[in-house]
């Protein structure tokens, strides 16, 4: 990988950090939240059932996120051919998907603190 291809990926993480600003804001609400209520139903942050669960989740929500995003964007699967745009696509993919797993975590954890 060249600098070239580094400096590209740095500048255009920083121009959608910056561009979704506001719902990067809100999922750190969300986040707070949630395990805020985590913690006060006082069992702590460890959770094994939750945890493994929010782990399954996360593989198929990249697996999804790999099919679906590349049509979020107006192109398709078919247009990835470069390593480096399946690289892009599987690392952005990675991104959404361990998002998801860290909102999905402590929702599961209140779930089975219920139920105990």
């Amino acid at each position: 990988m060249s600098a070239y291809e580094i400096s590209l990926a740095v500048v255009t993480l920083l121009g959608f950090l910056e561009l979704h600003l506001t719902t990067v804001v809100v999922v750190i609400a969300a986040l707070v939240l949630l395990y805020g209520m985590l913690l006060a139903k006082g069992k702590g942050l460890v959770h094994g059932k939750a945890f493994i669960n929010s782990i399954v989740i996360g593989i198929f929500a990249w697996i999804l996120f790999i099919l679906v995003l590349p049509s979020a964007t107006s192109s398709s699967l078919a247009q990835v051919t470069y390593w480096v745009d399946w690289l892009f696509l599987s690392m952005i993919a990675a991104g959404f998907a361990f998002v998801l797993t860290v909102l999905v975590y402590p929702v599961l954890a209140i779930q089975q603190a219920k139920t105990k």
